[in-house]
Formats: C-alpha cells, sequence, structure tokens
C-alpha cells in the first residue's frame, strides 16, 4: 500500500518505509496529479504548471527553453530539471534601431535556437489576449 503525504513536504511511504522521490519537476509533478486525482490532467497543463509556460517549449542537447505567460523565458536542463537561467522580458527595451519595444506574454511562438543564439519573441499572443508587446530579443554567449 502506498500512503500519499502532501501536506507539508511531499512524501510516498510505503509499509517497507519511505520511497526515494527524484528531483524537483518530478516531485511536482507528482503533486499535481495527486491534487487532481480521478481527473485528466492534460500534457499542456502540466506544462504550464511545471514550467510557467504557455508558448511552445524548445529544446537543445541538454537544456529546455520555455516561455512563460508571464513574460518570464526560463532554461531548464533535460537532465535533472534545474533552473540554469531565466530572463523578464515583459518590460520596456532600448533596440538597435531607436524604435521603442517592449516584452510581454509569451504565448505564440517559443524560443528559437540558431547558430548558438536563442531568439525570443515577447509580447506576442495567438489568444489576443495577456500583456502585449512587440520585441525579438537574442542571447547569446558571453
Amino acid at each position: 500500500m502506498l500512503d500519499f503525504r502532501i501536506l507539508g513536504p511531499l512524501e510516498v511511504v510505503t509499509e517497507a518505509g519511505h520511497v526515494r522521490l527524484g528531483g524537483p519537476k518530478q516531485r511536482a509533478t507528482l503533486a499535481i496529479l495527486l491534487l487532481n486525482a480521478n481527473r485528466v490532467v492534460s500534457v499542456d497543463r502540466l506544462a504550464d504548471d511545471l514550467y510557467g509556460g504557455a508558448a511552445p517549449v524548445t529544446v537543445i542537447p541538454g537544456v529546455v527553453f520555455v516561455g512563460s505567460s508571464a513574460g518570464t523565458v526560463y532554461a531548464y536542463s533535460t537532465a535533472d530539471g534545474k533552473a540554469l537561467w531565466q530572463f523578464d522580458t515583459a518590460r520596456e527595451f532600448e533596440t538597435v534601431n531607436g524604435v521603442p519595444a517592449k516584452g510581454g506574454n509569451m504565448s505564440s511562438a517559443g524560443p528559437v535556437v540558431a547558430d548558438g543564439m536563442v531568439f525570443v519573441p515577447s509580447g506576442y499572443s495567438d489568444l489576443g489576449n495577456g500583456v502585449r508587446g512587440n520585441v525579438l530579443l537574442a542571447f547569446g554567449p558571453k
């Protein structure tokens, strides 16, 4: 018999003792599923709850990039789910051509990786709601 304990630290206990749980994302996934027992939880819902994202994810070897509906782009390790980097795009930016730009939510296109750069569209929404903006951000190695 399994005993799931969700008040306080997440624990799983059997007659033989405590079950060793995985990393933070695995623990969060289990908690989401337990809180929605006997209900279907879509992959989209899990991705949004786990990564705070609404845009499609982008994966390269070792890293998953996720843009959130709040305007933050995240990079997580594919090995253990640990956060590697994040950047708040929901703000105003100085642009190379001097045209005012601001970021916002990310629920249309996800980050794009090409030639060692990460390109992040911010402020665009397929749904027409959220924090609107008009910026394409380019990140490269330092």
